[in-house]
């Protein structure tokens, strides 16, 4: 008897050792992805870059030759704006593969929420409920203001992106306290007090296979969208 326990134990802990390598294995092959993903994002937003900048800067030239409302303005002009909406995607490929140093400063995170209220409602608009519970005492942070804007407008976004009408987005600060050593994503050692800035919804959620591409970049369940929303979040926060 004594040998059937000893052997079932030996096998339980053979089971354990086994799911914690295969958890380690995965963990090491979707840092080693993300890795990959940034360096390709980070080169192909250089290049793209160098293009848009020649781009923008010989049709400002031009536009020069031609008064407003002509046609060949008109044309353009065209060119000019759908070259700075590119550049607005090359820079959150910058920013998920960490190349868009930030500049942070001492910032209340109500009050960058407060100022965002406006767009952050028109954004979920009127068929959903958007929740904002701010604290009171929240202590302040050091982040780059525009960053953390693109970040909260994004998950946002994504939240409005995840339900239907009816649905409910609730966004929250807090400072909390971290007891035990934790560690985050980018690898940094957390421990003591934090501040919390936290975006849930009421949506479904994502299934396994969803949650394992959620960050990589142009991975998209909408066919309309570009899908560079979550990545870039995740490039900024880790960064």
């Amino acid at each position: 008897m004594n040998d059937d326990v000893k052997s079932r134990e030996v096998l339980i802990q053979e089971l354990d050792e086994a799911r914690q390598a295969r958890a380690e294995q995965a963990k090491s092959c979707r840092a080693e992805k993300t890795a990959a993903l940034e360096l390709l994002a980070g080169g192909v937003a250089h290049d793209i870059n160098n293009a848009l900048t020649e781009i923008m800067g010989y049709t400002s030239i031009m536009l020069r030759s031609f008064k407003p409302g002509a046609p060949e303005y008109e044309d353009l002009d065209a060119i000019q704006r759908a070259a700075v909406r590119m550049r607005v995607l090359t820079r959150r490929l910058q920013a998920f593969a960490r190349r868009l140093p930030p500049q942070p400063v001492e910032t209340d995170l109500n009050g960058l929420v407060g100022d965002l209220a406006s767009k952050l409602q028109e954004l979920t608009g009127a068929q959903v409920q958007l929740d904002v519970n701010l604290s009171l005492d929240l202590g302040t942070v050091r982040v780059d203001p525009e960053q953390m804007q693109w970040v909260l407008m994004d998950l946002v976004h994504n939240a409005r992106e995840a339900i239907s009408a009816g649905g409910q987005i609730t966004l929250e600060t807090a400072n909390v306290e971290l007891l035990d050593e934790c560690t985050c994503q980018c690898g940094r050692t957390l421990c003591g007090p934090h501040v919390m800035l936290s975006v849930r919804d009421t949506g479904a959620g994502m299934d396994n296979e969803t949650l394992s591409h959620a960050f990589d970049p142009f991975f998209t369940t909408k066919d309309r969208r570009a899908g560079m929303g979550l990545p870039a979040a995740y490039g900024i926060v880790t960064a």
